[in-house]
């Protein structure tokens, strides 16, 4: 199972019982020698399952990676109409990321009430999902690292700051602490509105849902429950991979 990110990619190896898992950031950096090095020790593959929203470039060199290496070609995923108790709300449902639907799928798999699933990574999602599976929207905002980059890219004095968090004070005493905790409070105030509008519709008891390359960054500021579940869009993709023919 790989989740293809912009940023990063995730990938398990499954082979029930054994679930292992495993990380790599990819953006600026070539992707094949990153896979051998992520992917040395596996053997025996037999099948690939990807959700991806990287670039058509890195999704082909991923298949091709694959070819080569495994004699295994990718089955990339995408969200569909209604599949595995999971209704998709969107007008048009192809255009549901396959991130987001595989989160969905692997969300409803964890429990049957009102959920809500926060992915945090170069973007930010935000998703409900009512009690009878019905996916009733979500939205997208930039996460940390565009949002700094922004502020470097659109100002003539302020640079992108170092570290992830750098300061979660409101009384920041530097530029790059202001930033900092600029991006990080405003992104996290920003969670936790969305996250009680969802509340409201989708009524008690619902669960929150934090996941994301950026989720432990967010964890400690966010003043709502919730609870981790790192590999969501792994195991979402797992259950799609199970239940296809």
């Amino acid at each position: 199972m790989i989740d293809f990110g912009n940023s990063r990619l995730k990938w398990a190896l499954s082979n029930p019982p054994e679930w292992r898992t495993g990380a790599i950031l990819y953006r600026d950096r070539a992707l094949a020698p990153l896979l051998e090095t992520a992917f040395e020790s596996f053997s025996g593959v037999r099948e690939v399952w990807v959700s991806s929203v990287a670039t058509p470039e890195m999704r082909e060199m991923l298949a091709t990676w694959c070819a080569e290496r495994w004699a295994v070609p990718p089955r990339f995923i995408a969200a569909v109409a209604q599949s595995l108790g999971v209704h998709n709300g969107y007008r048009d449902p192809a255009q549901l990321g396959a991130d987001r639907w595989a989160a969905l799928v692997g969300a409803r798999a964890i429990s049957q009430a009102p959920l809500c699933i926060i992915d945090c990574g170069t973007a930010i999602t935000i998703d409900g999902l009512s009690a009878v599976g019905e996916f009733v929207g979500g939205v997208i905002l930039p996460g940390l690292v565009l949002q700094r980059g922004a502020l470097a890219q659109g100002t003539a004095a302020l640079g992108a700051p170092a570290g992830a968090a750098l300061s979660c004070q409101a009384q920041a005493r530097s530029t790059a602490e202001a930033i900092g905790a600029g991006t990080l409070i405003g992104i996290a105030g920003a969670i936790e509105r969305i996250v009680a509008e969802h509340h409201e519709i989708l009524g008690e008891p619902m669960l929150a849902l934090l996941t994301g390359g950026d989720a432990a960054v967010f964890a400690p500021h966010l003043r709502f429950s919730f609870t981790e579940v790192p590999d969501l869009v792994l195991r979402g993709l797992e259950r799609i991979a199970t239940c296809q023919p």
